[in-house]
């Protein structure tokens, strides 16, 4: 009798220790500052404009301290005839039939015009961008990405676990997490998922996958 009763303790005692604790995925997926779902692509002669959805934090701080979440539509202007010299630029975006003018400032980092529409524009939306008189559709292409963003989390959530591991304490990570498409063409030859970890310590990690066939580009661990 004793020693059912020691087992059951031993199994209860088990149980309750491994209850408390958190898997890779979901301390990852807890501390998402950062993650692009949905993105656009459009280009013409004179320029391209790329749109990446998902949520991100507010305030958007690269810090190792994951913040409160919101949604976002990142819109990306790039002049391909480098004649631009201005801070900011004005522009027209068509989601449906809704028209929204919006001002671009300039990222002397990325050599690019930027502003965020403040929302999550749906899958199912239509997507017109239109500069001094030119209009161009944007296309959903992450929807010819054989690896998803889903598929990409889970991925790096098995590469990174070892990282992951070392900066958790009991039930909270120490650290931030983004996922990113990052590239220079609109097709899936030329864009790849970029997942990053920051600590707190400031140290950051990054891997880059393939949103063709998912195959691993390159990584910090």
């Amino acid at each position: 009798m004793k020693k059912f009763l020691l087992a059951g303790l031993c199994f209860c005692c088990l149980f309750a220790f491994t209850g408390c604790q958190k898997s890779v995925e979901a301390l990852v997926k807890e501390n998402m500052s950062e993650i692009t779902n949905s993105y656009y692509w459009v280009e013409n002669n004179d320029f391209s404009v790329s749109v990446s959805v998902g949520s991100r934090e507010n305030p958007y701080l690269i810090d190792g301290i994951h913040h409160a979440i919101v949604d976002f539509s990142l819109i990306i202007f790039k002049d391909k005839t480098f004649t631009l010299k201005d801070k900011e630029i004005k522009c027209n975006v068509y989601v449906n039939d809704q028209i929204s003018e919006v001002k671009l400032e300039y990222n002397p980092i990325s050599y690019a015009y930027m502003v965020d529409l403040g929302f999550a524009i749906n899958e199912k939306d239509s997507v017109v961008f239109e500069y001094e008189g030119q209009k161009e559709s944007l296309k959903l292409i992450s929807n010819d990405f054989q690896i998803t963003s889903t598929k990409a989390l889970e991925m790096s959530c098995q590469r990174f676990a070892e990282l992951i591991e070392r900066y958790t304490a009991g039930r909270v990570l120490r650290g931030e997490c983004y996922l990113k498409v990052l590239g220079l063409k609109g097709d899936d030859n030329n864009l790849f998922w970029c997942f990053t970890f920051v600590g707190n310590d400031n140290k950051s990690f990054n891997l880059i996958i393939s949103t063709k066939d998912g195959s691993v580009l390159a990584s910090d661990f």
